[in-house]
């Protein structure tokens, strides 16, 4: 596999993790909206702390992608 074909695998999986957290998260906010009058779980992580992970984690991979690409490592090369 090469270089370009495993870092956009590597996207696809951060792609699938982000959409699985999205699910939880609107889950989570139906739960909280049917109701509003109950206390947030002492110690409770915010949801959308692993959203802006993800997020992050997904634009760190696109950029080592641009990098790949603008050095060439990604090109089909012809031997002359």
């Amino acid at each position: 596999m090469s270089e370009e074909q495993r870092l956009l695998h590597e996207i696809l999986a951060l792609q699938r993790e982000m959409a699985e957290e999205i699910r939880k998260i609107r889950s989570d906010l139906a739960r909280a909206q049917a109701a509003p009058c109950a206390p947030a779980a002492h110690g409770q992580a915010d949801p959308a702390d692993g959203i802006k992970a993800l997020a992050r984690r997904i634009g760190e991979q696109n950029l080592r992608v641009e990098a790949a690409a603008r050095s060439g490592r990604t090109q089909n090369r012809r031997k002359p």
